[in-house]
């Protein structure tokens, strides 16, 4: 059925457990100390922020330490953030996992993930966490799977309605004109990020489903 009506108990999904653990005990793990914080920075942000000089957002990518492209979506700023995206994450990530199975959950995460997370590097700069890219690719994959004929893969009304009037506010809040209007109600987020994973999500729905169709 669509998302609201399963049990979510009942979902299989232990990629999404995954996901969620790792981010959680990096979570904590840098929360410890200031050295933890300055550590996991180090290894995982987009690029290294401690180099001497950074000349482009690729420089440590180049250097070798390609796990940057995906280990963003492993950080998060604080506890309502990593809230926020585990239960986006759970609910519309466990319905996809347990519909179209780890294995496909894998790969679209790693696809989605290096384009949310390029998208957001070369638009708005390397600095930024979270794993709301995947969360919006998954909420673009179930919007379009859904309305290409899998009504097991669909979105509510509520849940569509809500998920692009957050984006939209995200974008207009940082208009300089809105951004004093905005800016105290909503904090900043990695819209490029955001934008690069529902179209990375929707395209692969599309693609999903004319082989599904097959």
């Amino acid at each position: 059925g669509k998302w609201g009506s399963a049990n979510p108990g009942s979902q299989n999904a232990p990629v999404v457990i995954a996901l969620l653990a790792i981010s959680v005990l990096l979570y904590l793990f840098m929360g410890l100390a200031e050295g933890n914080t300055q550590l996991g920075r180090h290894w995982l942000l987009f690029v290294d922020p401690y180099l001497p000089r950074i000349n482009s957002v690729w420089q440590s990518i180049v250097q070798g330490e390609v796990w940057r492209i995906w280990t963003p979506i492993l950080l998060h700023g604080n506890m309502l953030h990593i809230v926020f995206n585990a239960l986006w994450m759970y609910s519309l990530g466990g319905q996809m996992e347990d519909r179209r199975g780890s294995l496909y959950f894998v790969m679209f995460v790693l696809i989605t993930g290096a384009v949310s997370n390029i998208g957001q590097a070369v638009i708005e700069g390397p600095f930024f966490l979270g794993l709301s890219g995947v969360g919006y690719a998954v909420f673009g994959y179930l919007w379009i799977r859904g309305k290409l004929g899998r009504m097991d893969l669909a979105l509510t009304q509520g849940t569509l309605v809500t998920g692009l009037a957050f984006l939209v506010l995200c974008i207009l809040r940082d208009v300089p004109l809105l951004t004093p209007l905005l800016g105290g109600v909503i904090p900043p987020v990695a819209n490029a990020a955001h934008v690069a994973g529902l179209l990375s999500g929707m395209l692969l729905a599309w693609i999903d489903a004319k082989i599904w169709e097959k």
